[in-house]
């Protein structure tokens, strides 16, 4: 990746090719401190403008996808390690301390839906700046922790003494 000597250990080698497949998109939105983590959100921040192309390569990529689920899902408590999307666990990196990336939740403008992101800190001070210059215009946007969760579905109300007598007529009671 560069020509210059650095005094690190080298345990693997590897292709860029192989690199690019393991890391993808991910590695890359990372690096440029703003990562969104769905199809759309993904296709706009790279310039695809095609989120099926975006999900495509998910697809073929099982590993990958998987991870892009894992992030997905320790965003939901409000921050992600940096490590996350380097390939070395924070178990396994001797570099010290990895970034926290804040997860926020972002309803772009006219989206029905609001989407999940995650913003380096301490590559932008402002993230809503950071997350609208890669985005665009936003509706909504907030910390993941404080976002309010989808509706749950409400439980049927418990049935008044009539209706199960009702029930009970036809099939029987259980204390009968």
């Amino acid at each position: 990746m560069t020509d210059v000597p650095i005094p690190l250990p080298v345990n693997e080698l590897t292709t860029l090719k192989t690199l690019s497949d393991s890391s993808g998109p991910l590695a890359l939105l990372a690096a440029r401190g703003v990562i969104p983590l769905d199809y759309i959100g993904i296709a706009t921040a790279l310039g695809i403008g095609d989120a099926a192309k975006v999900k495509d390569w998910f697809q073929y990529r099982p590993d990958v996808r998987s991870k892009l689920k894992a992030i997905q899902w320790m965003a939901r408590e409000g921050a992600v390690d940096a490590c996350e999307f380097s390939g070395n666990s924070y178990r396994e990196s001797n570099m010290g301390d990895s970034a926290k990336l804040a997860a926020y939740r972002y309803r772009r403008l006219r989206a029905r839906q609001a989407n999940t992101v995650l913003v380096n800190g301490e590559m932008h001070a402002d993230a809503r700046a950071a997350v609208e210059a890669v985005l665009g215009p936003l509706d909504d946007f907030r910390p993941a922790q404080s976002a309010p969760r989808r509706r749950t579905r409400r439980q049927a109300p418990a049935m008044d003494a009539l209706s199960q007598s009702l029930l009970d007529y036809p099939f029987g009671s259980e204390n009968a």
